[in-house]
């Protein structure tokens, strides 16, 4: 058997000084999920009487050590702990088996999602981005993962990183039992804005936004072509096109706002899933990130919705005007495939850009000075779980008409807007305790009076 060599790798702090050596190796014979060989490490930190070359010496011996253990046949040595890359496939390997044996809650589309986090944040990491995944559990610490962290919001994304963040965390709770893990390193590691410091979900559309939207969008449906009384040809092209995308979009816009349902689950909706007469819309699918047509995120995730009247009307319209047939995508592309995020995105964007220019001045703008859109079509779910909470509708209900695998997750991520509720209910709670108090209440006095 070909024994891997492994490497040491040079680990400097701020001042770009050496403050460890990470020794790495490849294991002989296991492999990821994508393929490619597990990665055994361990870290050895200079200080504390370890000076540089006695840490350089201490990680060439675990190098030595690994390979004689693995020349013998003998396993791992006792002395190795698990990597994050290994902690990652036994979790995930956990969630596949609870979710095939009926036991978990997670869909395939969510299955995949979490492994594609996995092997392209954590095991194979892009260039420039911290190899957190050949790090020992035991000796991950706050400040790697957050410049694991800050390197993904440099490298890739703001949302990528985030993604990555809840992946990582839920990977290293479930460490804390399996694998004896003291506490979970990144409990308090956050993305580092106001908006998100909490765990909760920003909400950034407001009333005024999604009535605004409605009207804009209905005066477009109805009267795009006369609306702007196209004189040249130039300006009936434009008029044109701009109906067209309302014809095709406002009814996405509507079904999205009056029921709260995922981009994706919207975007794999067909015809017999729409009921006219009780207008109800049956979620049963979804479109998965790389377009393809499968099961709802969550097993809660198939549910029947009550939509508006007025919602229902213009997917009607959109049905009849295009003549689809009961197996048929409401949206879908021109020949019939489903449509991705980005898809819509584009449409969405052209979309708040007629909105924003007709809101009044005290509203902030749908479209921000770079360009880019304030919000994107998924923010419709999370306007609408709010409005639904500050309506005081039951949270196990917004949790089911959300399709949330429990209620724990509703709770989590609208916790602002239930903050309200918990503080009308102290109020609730001292007006009761009043009644008790000899000072307020109903008096003897005011018993007398009903008597006569």
């Amino acid at each position: 058997m070909a024994l891997p060599k492994g490497h040491i790798q040079r680990i400097k702090g701020a001042d770009d000084k050496i403050v460890a050596f990470r020794a790495v190796i490849s294991h002989p014979d296991q492999q990821t999920k994508s393929g490619s060989p597990k990665r055994l490490s361990a870290q050895f930190a200079i200080g504390a009487g370890i000076s540089l070359a006695h840490a350089r010496r201490n990680a060439e011996d675990w190098l030595d050590e690994v390979r004689l253990s693995f020349r013998q046949g003998k396993g791992l040595p006792t002395k190795i702990r698990v990597s994050l890359s290994d902690a990652s496939d036994v979790w995930l390997e956990k969630i596949s088996v609870e979710s095939t044996s009926g036991r978990g809650k997670l869909r395939t589309a969510s299955l995949d999602y979490y492994e594609f986090i996995v092997r392209c944040y954590i095991q194979e990491p892009p260039q420039g981005v911290l190899d957190l995944g050949a790090l020992r559990i035991s000796v991950l610490d706050h400040s790697l993962i957050e410049a694991w962290k800050d390197d993904l919001i440099r490298q890739v994304s703001r949302s990528a990183a985030q993604r990555a963040l809840m992946t990582l965390k839920q990977i290293l709770r479930f460490s804390i039992p399996e694998f004896g893990l003291a506490q979970s390193p990144a409990s308090e590691v956050r993305l580092g804005s106001e908006k998100d410091a909490d765990g909760s979900v920003p909400i950034m559309l407001e009333r005024e936004h999604v009535q605004a939207m409605i009207n804009i969008g209905s005066d477009l449906y109805e009267n795009g072509w006369t609306s702007c009384a196209p004189a040249t040809r130039l300006e009936r092209s434009s008029a044109f096109q701009r109906k067209q995308m309302m014809a095709y979009f406002y009814p996405f816009i509507m079904l999205a706002l009056f029921s709260g349902a995922r981009t994706g689950e919207l975007l794999g909706s067909k015809v017999k899933d729409f009921d006219f007469e009780e207008n109800t819309f049956f979620v049963r699918r979804t479109v998965t990130r790389d377009g393809q047509l499968g099961p709802p995120k969550t097993k809660r995730g198939i549910r029947v919705l009550a939509i508006d009247a007025r919602a229902m009307k213009y997917i009607k319209a959109r049905i009849d005007a295009l003549k689809l047939e009961r197996d048929h995508l409401v949206f879908a592309s021109k020949n019939g495939k489903p449509l991705t995020g980005s898809n819509i995105y584009r449409t969405w964007k052209r979309f708040l850009a007629i909105v924003d220019d007709q809101l009044s001045a005290d509203l902030s703008p749908l479209i921000l000075p770079d360009g880019s859109a304030l919000t994107g079509p998924y923010h419709t779910r999370h306007y609408h779980a709010s409005e639904l909470l500050r309506q005081d509708v039951p949270l196990a209900d917004v949790s089911e008409r959300l399709g949330h695998a429990d209620t724990v997750i509703t709770q989590r991520h609208y916790l602002h807007v239930l903050g309200d509720r918990r503080r009308a209910s102290r109020n609730a709670s001292a007006s009761f305790a009043e009644i008790f108090d000899g000072s307020t209440g109903p008096t003897q006095t005011d018993h007398d009076d009903e008597d006569s």
